[in-house]
């Protein structure tokens, strides 16, 4: 009986020992003007209406700081407080934009997985993926297809990286291009767990 018992002890012990979180972020921090351990790129202005835009932060507290310019958004927030926001809106029709992580080593890592929480309400599917490198950020995959709308709700989404990932310079992101339609895009509580 105290045999089974170390074991079953031991099993959980190393279970939750190896299934690491190696990003957890919710967007708490300050930006400046980036989220620490992300960068912002933007690939192509556009050349539809509407003005330059850039991932930012926003923080809701029963109303939303800065506001969206067009819908209301979504009254609650998956973790914290805060959440990384694009004014899908008031952007340039046409504009590219990427969020993307630093470095992260996944060399030693079994199955990595990115989780997040994605938000827009309505307009049409918009060219929003989740996006992976295996080179520095020299070269990008889309991982995922072009992510529907969500309702007014929050949505998880979960995505495996595939095993040519696991490099000493892998990164992830999202790239969005913009459709200038009245709903923005939201984005919290993203995780990169795995094995190691």
């Amino acid at each position: 009986m105290i045999q089974k018992f170390t074991f079953i002890i031991l099993f959980i012990f190393t279970t939750s020992f190896l299934n690491a979180q190696i990003i957890n972020e919710s967007f708490e921090g300050a930006w400046s003007p980036n989220p620490s351990g992300w960068y912002q790129e933007e690939l192509d202005g556009g050349s539809g209406s509407g003005s330059n835009q850039y991932w930012q932060k926003s923080t809701y507290d029963g109303s939303w700081t800065p506001s969206p310019s067009g819908e209301n958004g979504p009254n609650n927030v998956p973790d914290g407080s805060s959440v990384a926001w694009y004014n899908n809106y008031d952007a340039t029709e046409g504009q590219i934009d990427q969020l993307y992580t630093v470095d992260i080593d996944l060399s030693a890592t079994t199955n990595p997985t990115v989780s997040f929480y994605a938000y827009y309400e309505n307009g049409g599917s918009i060219d929003f993926f989740l996006i992976a490198s295996k080179n520095g950020g020299t070269t990008w995959d889309t991982i995922s297809s072009t992510m529907p709308e969500t309702g007014t709700s929050w949505k998880q989404y979960t995505y495996h990286l595939p095993e040519e990932y696991k490099v000493a310079n892998a990164r992830f992101g999202f790239q969005i291009t913009t459709n200038g339609n009245f709903y923005d895009v939201w984005l919290d509580n993203i995780i990169l767990f795995g094995f190691i």
